[in-house]
């Protein structure tokens, strides 16, 4: 692997990990759904009749449970595997990013896809970054050399 594609590849599975921790924080914190009631007072006969307007804001987890950071957090464990099959590959000295970081990868883009009506749309760069980290993933790394006694010696024949 170069090193700028390995720098590339580094770049995108740490934007991909923030992105998907921000994903489950804005789960928790940010208020996704709302609703907005309007009521008339009955009290008096005459046409000016007070207005009570009343709003109302909800994460989703207020709305959907903490079961649903299960759902939410699922990108960042991809992220995780991605991360860590890359890892071994290069380590055992293997080209390409293996079928592990492949598949998560598809598996993801599928749920993608799958969920684009609701949080499917959040999870795209995601999904994106952790494409183009094994695309950029498929350079050989350089071989491992080990020292050993005598090897560096000439052997007469």
């Amino acid at each position: 692997m170069t090193t700028s594609a390995n720098r590339l590849t580094r770049v995108c599975l740490w934007v991909a990990a923030a992105w998907a921790l921000g994903l489950i924080v804005a789960a928790a914190t940010v208020p996704l759904y709302g609703s907005a009631t309007v009521g008339t007072s009955t009290a008096g006969a005459t046409a000016n009749l007070p207005v009570t307007t009343t709003t109302a804001s909800a994460t989703l987890v207020a709305v959907n449970g903490y079961r649903i950071l299960a759902l939410v957090g699922a990108p960042l464990v991809v992220v995780g595997v991605v991360a860590s099959a890359l890892w071994r590959r290069r380590q055992r000295g293997r080209p390409g990013p293996g079928p592990v970081a492949s598949i998560a990868v598809g598996l993801l883009g599928l749920a993608t896809l799958l969920a684009i009506l609701s949080i499917g749309i959040a999870i795209v760069p995601v999904a994106a970054l952790l494409a183009t980290a094994i695309c950029n993933a498929s350079g050989t790394p350089a071989p491992r050399t080990r020292w050993t006694p005598g090897a560096a010696t000439s052997r007469a024949g």
